[in-house]
C-alpha cells in the first residue's frame, strides 16, 4: 500500500505519514460501507413455545420484502416460529414474523452446535418472506467470486442481546467452486450475515465460522444463492446487478 502511494504521489513521501493517510482512508471506506449497507441487515429470532431459543442475521436483498439467512435456522432448538426485528440505530422499531418459503435440500442428518440441535442443508440457505417492504432500494449486487487475498466486510448482529450492527474486516484465505474463506473476526451469531467486497458489493453469506478469535468464516457465494434461488419446483427472483 505504501509503495502505490508513493508511486501514486510521485516523489518520497514520509513512511508514517504514507501510514496513517493509508489508515485514515481505510477507516473511511469501513464507515462508508457500514452506512450503505447497515439498511438491509436484519436479526432474526427462533421461537419454541413462544420463547426465544436461537438468533440468526438476515439481510433483504430485493425491492419484495424477501429475506436469506442460513439454512440451519429450520427447526433451530425446536424452534416453530421466526420473527424479523427491524432497528433503526440501537432503536427497535418493528418485530414481523416471518412466513419460509424456502430451505436448502435436507442433509438428512441433525448436528448440534453447542449441545443445540438443528437440521444440516444444502446449500445452507433460507428464504422468507416479510410483510414488512423495504424502506430502502435493493443494493446491487456483485458478480463472481472474489480472489484469495481480498478485502471484505461482514456486517451484523455478533450476539442475540445486541441492538447495534457491527462491521468486521476480513481477507479471503481460500476460494473454492461453492464456498469461500474468509479469516476474520467474527463471532458465531454472524451465521446468515452478507459479505461486502471493497466496493460495498456484496458477494456472499456467512454460512459458519471455526476458532475463537481470528476465525475462518465459511461464506456461501452469491452465484450459488442465485442459481438456489431461481432454480426448483418455485422460482424465486435472483440477485439483481
Amino acid at each position: 500500500d505504501y509503495d502505490r502511494l508513493l508511486g501514486s504521489m510521485g516523489f518520497p513521501i514520509d513512511y508514517q505519514l504514507g501510514r496513517s493517510v493509508i489508515s485514515a482512508a481505510a477507516e473511511h471506506k469501513r464507515k462508508v460501507i457500514y452506512e450503505g449497507c447497515k439498511n438491509y441487515v436484519v436479526k432474526l429470532e427462533c421461537l419454541k413455545d413462544n420463547k426465544v431459543v436461537g438468533f440468526f442475521n438476515g439481510f433483504m436483498y430485493h425491492d419484495l420484502p424477501l429475506i436469506l439467512t442460513s439454512g440451519h435456522i429450520d427447526c433451530y432448538a425446536g424452534a416453530t416460529n421466526y420473527f424479523a426485528l427491524f432497528y433503526e440505530g440501537t432503536a427497535l422499531q418493528q418485530k414481523v414474523e416471518l412466513k419460509p418459503l424456502k430451505f436448502g435440500q435436507p442433509a438428512g442428518v441433525q448436528q448440534t452446535f453447542d449441545g443445540i440441535p438443528y437440521n444440516a442443508h444444502d446449500p445452507d440457505l433460507a428464504l422468507f418472506e416479510s410483510s414488512h417492504n423495504p424502506v430502502h432500494g435493493c443494493r446491487p449486487f456483485g458478480a463472481g467470486q472474489p480472489s484469495v487475498g481480498a478485502t471484505v466486510f461482514i456486517i451484523g448482529f455478533k450476539d442475540k442481546e445486541e441492538p447495534q450492527l457491527s462491521i468486521s474486516e476480513g481477507h479471503v484465505s481460500y476460494v473454492g467452486i461453492s464456498c469461500f474463506h474468509v479469516a476474520a473476526y467474527a463471532d458465531n451469531g454472524y451465521s446468515g450475515s452478507p459479505v461486502f467486497n471493497a466496493d460495498g458489493y456484496v458477494i456472499g453469506m456467512v454460512m459458519a465460522g471455526d476458532g475463537h478469535t481470528n476465525k475462518n468464516v465459511v461464506v456461501v457465494p452469491t452465484t450459488t444463492i442465485d442459481n438456489w434461488l431461481r432454480l426448483g419446483e418455485i422460482s424465486h427472483p435472483g440477485f439483481r446487478g
